[in-house]
């Protein structure tokens, strides 16, 4: 379905064209200078005059303003009564409670409007903020001095210290005035300060950004421009450098947006936008976000990500754009996650907080279009394939950094899942392979190729035995450099030595018709390879048709017949001889076969990880097919 929609020009914006969006530059986005381009200079973040808080203007906003009050009062409640242990919590946490009390503070619709045991509240927590503050100006949490997390709690800080100048109530003047030596003392420390990830920068241009709307100062325009400069790290697809819904979610998206609203800079909407259109697609019915190819926390297991978290962006730029469909998507999420909404009282996105620092926020949406609900898209710059048929859905993983020869660590996408389904409530979280070839591990594709009716993933895996070193190369004391082979290191000078390669080529072949998809399993090569396809389905469901592996399974192992070590009993681990199984949650049934089981090799991690006695274990209940090569089955879901 083709998601675009003409943008038509809003009473409140000038839309002039300033980039070609299909020849999008870094450099163009980013040294763009930094003047007015919206045609009404009081909207967007512009400090309202002293004494009022500007409401939507509308029944629709209004209401919204409405619902999401009551709601976050009713969080705010037991929050205030453990006042003492929120003020010994993480700074982040602080600073995120300080915003709620401002902005509940200072809400005309609030309960607690002008209550005057707040401010009291207000000033303890910045008392202590201001105690555990280094002379730097910034925080140590997880890192030390930390310029990025000093940059999220500062962020949250701006908005509550903005609500309260607004407001201009004379009882909040000492909390303001405490605020204030606070958020410049940080600022001193963000001015100079560093980054360790990419979305730290944009974390720390927002900041600076807050900063500024508070505290003019063109040195912060200057080093905002500095890290712009350096490009905007959005690809084709729509995706930021580090794949991540929680950091396209919570850090990226907002931060583009409230550096172009707070700068007048609309050409940084872009990046937002255009991963605002990704993200149609990257949605399941059930809300959750697709992360198999994550380079960040969010491919850790058990974490899921909700569309929710990107309601503002969804909603601001329905109105800007006069776009239908993420019209649709914002008023999807009011009308199915209104709490979970309200639930971010406290977190530096707070809903409730950017419709009371601007009334933009709560004007009325444009007329709805229909979201896609049926499509196959590809996103060929990830190697990701997203397939929705209704209430089914389904990911092809061929984007793995794995396969690019990196080995395993924090930054890179590791998860060896090449497929994920879901049915309704059923969910298939995983399917993984491993040849136990030379203990090399899972099965990482390094080749992504869309055929008619499908794709293929294929790995193509070498490995060596080493050959004497030739002359020149040799040592007469036999000490020679620490290098490794692809799998290890020793002491051996490897990149010198002639090798002879052991071969194997693992090929899955992907097809989905009328919502039956169809995985073909080619492996070819060295013979006699146990091969190993796991199955993983997400825990609450019933699995039928299917077996407990038991004991005695063979963890490890190379093809010359290692036997490793012993698996225990493992009561969610399954195996599947012949026939189908089914997988039943709630009255969805997700159907799969048929089954093989040749042989007990489970262990699937390869000796990355064996070495240390570590483990890749899927989470989840686990079905097991087992051949040896040559190999070749199909199995099929639907």
């Amino acid at each position: 379905m083709n998601t675009e929609n003409k943008r038509e020009p809003q009473n409140f914006i000038s839309r002039r064209t300033f980039i070609n969006r299909a020849a999008l530059g870094a450099a163009a986005i980013a040294i763009a200078p930094a003047s007015s381009l919206w045609a009404n200079p009081g909207t967007a973040f512009s400090a309202a005059l002293p004494g009022q808080i500007r409401l939507p203007d509308n029944e629709e906003g209004m209401h919204l303003l409405k619902e999401l009050t009551t709601l976050n009062d009713g969080f705010l409640a037991p929050m205030i009564q453990n006042i003492d242990r929120m003020n010994m919590s993480g700074f982040r946490n602080v600073g995120g409670f300080i915003m709620a009390l401002s902005a509940a503070y200072v809400n005309p619709e609030s309960k607690y409007r002008h209550d005057q045991s707040l401010p009291p509240l207000m000033e303890k927590l910045a008392v202590g903020l201001a105690e555990r503050q280094n002379p730097s100006g910034l925080y140590n949490g997880g890192n030390l001095d930390s310029p990025p997390d000093t940059g999220f709690l500062v962020k949250t800080l701006c908005k509550g210290q903005h609500l309260l100048l607004q407001d201009d109530s004379s009882a909040t003047t000492g909390v303001r005035d405490r605020l204030k030596e606070i958020i410049l003392k940080i600022s001193k420390g963000l001015l100079v300060g560093g980054v360790h990830t990419p979305n730290h920068r944009w974390d720390i241009c927002s900041a600076l950004a807050h900063i500024h709307t508070l505290y003019p100062d063109e040195a912060y325009i200057k080093r905002i421009d500095e890290w712009l400069g350096e490009g905007i790290d959005i690809d084709e697809d729509g995706q930021w450098a580090e794949r991540s819904s929680n950091y396209n979610s919570a850090v990226n998206n907002p931060a583009m947006m409230n550096l172009a609203l707070s700068l007048k800079r609309e050409q940084l909407l872009e990046p937002l936008r255009r991963n605002l259109e990704m993200t149609l697609y990257y949605v399941g019915p059930d809300g959750l976000m697709e992360t198999v190819a994550s380079r960040r926390q969010d491919q850790r297991r058990g974490s899921r990500k909700s569309i929710y978290e990107y309601y503002s962006q969804y909603r601001l730029l329905a109105v800007l754009d006069n776009n239908g469909v993420f019209a649709s998507m914002a008023r999807h999420i009011e009308e199915n996650y209104m709490k979970e909404l309200a639930g971010m009282v406290t977190d530096m996105n707070s809903p409730l907080v950017y419709l009371l620092e601007d009334p933009l926020f709560g004007a009325k949406l444009p007329e709805l279009k229909p979201l896609p609900e049926n499509y196959e898209k590809v996103f060929p710059h990830s190697k990701l394939v997203r397939i929705r048929r209704g209430d089914l859905t389904a990911t092809i993983n061929g984007g793995n950094d794995a396969a690019l020869g990196f080995g395993f660590a924090s930054g890179l996408a590791m998860n060896p899942a090449f497929f994920r389904m879901t049915k309704g409530k059923a969910v298939l979280d995983s399917i993984r392979m491993t040849p136990a070839f030379f203990n090399t591990g899972f099965f990482y594709p390094d080749e992504f190729i869309p055929i008619e009716g499908g794709y293929i993933l294929r790995e193509t895996r070498k490995v060596p035995y080493h050959l004497p070193l030739p002359k020149e190369y040799r040592h007469a004391d036999g000490d020679y450099k620490l290098t490794p082979d692809g799998r290890f290191y020793s002491k051996m000078d490897f990149p010198n030595r002639p090798k002879d390669y052991k071969t194997i080529v693992n090929t899955v072949t992907i097809r989905e018709k009328n919502g039956v998809f169809t995985l073909d399993f080619d492996i070819s090569g060295y013979e006699n390879v146990p091969v190993t396809i796991e199955l993983c389905f997400r825990r609450g469901g019933q699995l039928n048709g299917v077996v407990s592996t038991g004991s005695g399974n063979a963890l490890g192992g190379v093809a010359s017949g290692r036997a490793g070590r012993q698996m225990q009993d493992d009561p969610e681990s399954y195996k599947m001889n012949e026939g189908w199984g089914t997988y039943t949650v709630d009255g969805s049934t997700l159907e799969f076969g048929p089954g093989i089981y040749e042989h007990n090799r489970l262990g699937m991690e390869g000796e990355q990880f064996s070495v240390y006695n570590g483990e890749l274990k899927a989470d989840g209940q686990r079905v097991y097919l087992t051949g040896t090569t040559p190999f070749k089955h199909t199995l099929k879901l639907k």
